[in-house]
């Protein structure tokens, strides 16, 4: 007793389309300092949160230092006008975005 059983067949006409359609971010401009926003996540209006973090900007000056000025490679790392700023809500802790030196 062999049971005959096939897959059900696909038919695109009969199955519905789904469209998904993608929301943007809107790309929130940052500077250096906390700034003063709506989160685009919870909605509350915050001061943002900044953490200060080793970008391409402090490695090319280490470099160089390196080069000319030994002693003095690390002190790009130390400087938080060298780095790049990440910016968070500190209420939610959601990523805001992000200011690049370079």
């Amino acid at each position: 007793m062999a049971l005959n059983h096939q897959p059900p067949s696909f038919n695109p006409a009969s199955s519905p389309i789904q469209h998904v359609v993608t929301v943007g971010s809107s790309l929130t401009k940052v500077g250096t300092v906390p700034t003063e926003i709506n989160c685009p996540r919870c909605h509350h209006h915050v001061m943002t949160e900044v953490n200060y973090i080793n970008g391409a900007f402090v490695w090319i000056l280490v470099v160089i230092l390196a080069f000319f000025f030994f002693p003095l490679m690390c002190f790009p790392c130390c400087i938080d006008q060298c780095k790049d700023v990440e910016h968070y809500c500190p209420h939610c802790r959601s990523f805001i975005g992000l200011k690049k030196r370079m």
